[in-house]
């Protein structure tokens, strides 16, 4: 049973993980098409 724990506490550590990188991207798009608008 703890075994499954931890094996479940690391899938939610890399879910973290990619999520971050998600926002992260997320926010360099955004970063851009605010760029283009205000060129336009």
């Amino acid at each position: 049973m703890a075994a499954d724990k931890m094996d479940t506490r690391s899938k939610i550590k890399q879910i973290d993980i990619e999520l971050l990188a998600l926002i992260k991207a997320r926010g360099e798009l955004v970063k851009q098409v605010v760029a283009s608008d205000w060129q336009v």
